[in-house]
């Protein structure tokens, strides 16, 4: 069975898992919107969902590695590797940014955006860790395979390839309004 992760619980996620018609034993979320709680409990009612999705609870300092040590270094390495190839595949070479070369320095303007990448990306650079953690020591399962839901944008495709390596499949889905408008 497969367990589901998502990285925001919200309509659009939702729709997303029922749309995938993924098989599923378990839906856990990191973040919800304001009333997907009340629309869940609908899905569930109606049978459309099988489950009700649970909050994934943690506390950083328990996310363990194999040999017991904190993984809070590893996810940090993780998060400016994934900057820094999203930094040489698509702000290195950008014509625009080349073009303030003249005026500043280049290394300083690709720094700053690194800086913005990595506060847009860190929850979610978190949350696929825990999402790996939590599938792995909190689910007791004999054959289970962990799928994250995770949120299209601009860096996604960089975070599926994150998920590809930890061994996780994503499932991108789109979002047709901005949350922060209802935030």
């Amino acid at each position: 069975m497969n367990i589901i992760y998502l990285d925001r619980l919200s309509l659009f996620s939702i729709f997303s898992i029922i749309r995938s018609k993924t098989d599923y034993s378990n839906i856990f979320y990191f973040n919800a919107s304001p009333n997907s709680k009340k629309l869940i409990k609908i899905f569930c009612k109606l049978r459309i969902l099988k489950v009700e999705p649970l909050l994934a609870e943690f506390i950083l300092g328990e996310i363990r590695d194999e040999k017991g040590g904190c993984r809070f270094f590893k996810i940090w390495e993780d998060l400016r590797n994934i900057c820094f190839e999203i930094s040489e595949k698509e702000l290195k070479n950008n014509n625009f940014l080349k073009k303030f070369n003249t005026h500043f320095d280049l290394r300083k303007i690709l720094l700053f955006f690194e800086k913005i990448l990595t506060e847009q990306i860190n929850d979610k650079v978190v949350f696929i860790n825990v999402a790996k953690w939590h599938a792995d020591n909190k689910i007791i399962s004999n054959e289970k395979s962990v799928i994250f839901f995770l949120e299209k944008d601009l860096w996604s495709k960089y975070l599926s390839r994150y998920l590809d390596r930890l061994g996780m499949k994503s499932v991108e889905y789109r979002k047709l309004i901005n949350y922060s408008y209802f935030i």
